[in-house]
This record gives C-alpha cells, structure tokens and sequence, in this order.
C-alpha cells in the first residue's frame, strides 16, 4: 500500500525544485529532480495498479458492472497488430493509410467559371 500523503509531498517538493532550477539554472537542482521523479514514478505506478486491482475485484456480473466496465475498456481503439515486412506491402500500407487521412479539396470557385 502506497501512503498518498508522502507521494504528494514528494511532487509537491519536485515541483518546487523544478521551479527554483528554472530560476536559478543550478545543474545540483537537476539532479534532485531527477532522483525525485525516479522515487515517485514508481511509487504511483504501485498506487495505480492498487486501485486498478480493487476495481476489478469488486466488479460483479450479476450486477452488471461486469459489463459496463468491458464496454468502458473497448471504447479505446486499439492499434493494428499486423505486421508489414515486404516493401510493396510497406508502400501499399503507407499509401492507404495517406488515402484514409487526405480527402481532395473540391474547388467550388473554379468549378463556376
């Protein structure tokens, strides 16, 4: 179990160290950042994981909290998982997804004349 108060008091601190280097551009003050960032990034992590596991603890499916929670969970798209190798397949691949993005613009102005 993670204590909030400290992981609050240690951002709460790096901020203020990030504040003072950006005033006084003291390369020590860097290094305190960093060793901070490096204690509470972790730390939030264990925190995140924490609340992440007793949410899906106390989901039910009698309740149907089971479901709401996997209908919240896909509405994320998820990224492609194939794999392009060859380089035709590489072009083909780069020239749909410019084909799905860009649209032609239709000129109305010139189309009058």
């Amino acid at each position: 179990m993670v204590d909030l108060k400290a992981v609050a008091q240690n951002i709460y601190y790096k901020q203020h160290t990030a504040y003072s280097r950006q005033s006084t551009m003291n390369p020590a003050l860097k290094v305190e950042i960093n060793r901070l960032q490096y204690s509470v990034t972790p730390q939030l992590n264990v925190w995140e994981n924490d609340r992440w596991s007793a949410t899906m603890e106390s989901l039910d499916p009698k309740n149907q909290s089971m479901w709401k929670m996997t209908k919240r969970v896909k509405r994320f798209p998820t990224p492609p998982t194939s794999l392009v190798t060859s380089v035709s397949e590489k072009a083909n691949t780069l020239a749909d997804s410019l084909e799905a993005q860009f649209r032609p613009v239709i000129d109305i102005w010139r189309r009058q004349l």
